[in-house]
């Protein structure tokens, strides 16, 4: 028998809300209730509006919630942007697909883990052209699942809203015909180009 997942560590708050955690963001469960009442307070005392410049103001003291969430050490945090910098740098490239009349921007790198696909490279993560995930069957399928998670996770953000967005249903249709299409192709056994 599979073990139940723990909910999250619910914060109740004055506006009648019931603030969570989202899993798998930077702050820590046993944190959440004290950082989303903090987080509340902060946007109230502000006029309904909080900009990340403003929290990181207040984060500046040792003793705001929020403060061990953010990184201090000015070159630490300073390599991490730049690193996120070169990864956009790497992201915005793209190249035109023509086909007859119609032209289509495509991305002409993609992030792949290099599980020795490729075993020249110096690296076990990072960017490939896409004409080389295209062909190589470890890094198409890749990008087929994080295609399909995107959707997933579409559909799980806005799924609340199907009932009363009629205008959604075709979509959701559109992405378990997805889903199902990569389904057969991951269970089909398929030769490397």
């Amino acid at each position: 028998m599979a073990a139940k997942k723990k909910p999250a560590k619910k914060a109740p708050s004055k506006s009648g809300f019931t603030y969570t955690i989202r899993r798998g963001g930077p702050i820590k469960e046993k944190d959440g209730a004290v950082i989303a009442k903090y987080l509340h307070k902060l946007i109230r005392d502000r006029g309904g509006i909080l900009s990340p410049k403003e929290l990181w103001e207040e984060a500046r003291d040792p003793n705001s919630p929020v403060h061990g969430y953010i990184e201090w050490d000015v070159k630490t945090a300073a390599k991490r942007y730049q690193l996120r910098q070169c990864a956009e740098i790497i992201k915005c490239v793209q190249y035109e697909v023509k086909t007859g009349k119609i032209v289509i921007d495509v991305p002409a790198f993609v992030r792949v883990v290099n599980n020795n696909t490729l075993p020249e490279a110096k690296t076990n993560y990072g960017y490939v052209t896409t004409p080389t995930a295209a062909t190589e069957i470890n890094f198409e399928q890749q990008i087929l699942n994080k295609a399909l998670q995107d959707l997933k996770n579409f559909q799980a953000r806005y799924d609340r809203y199907r009932e009363v967005f009629s205008t959604l249903k075709p979509i959701f249709e559109a992405i378990a015909k997805v889903e199902k299409v990569i389904q057969q192709q991951t269970t089909k056994p398929k030769k490397s180009k």
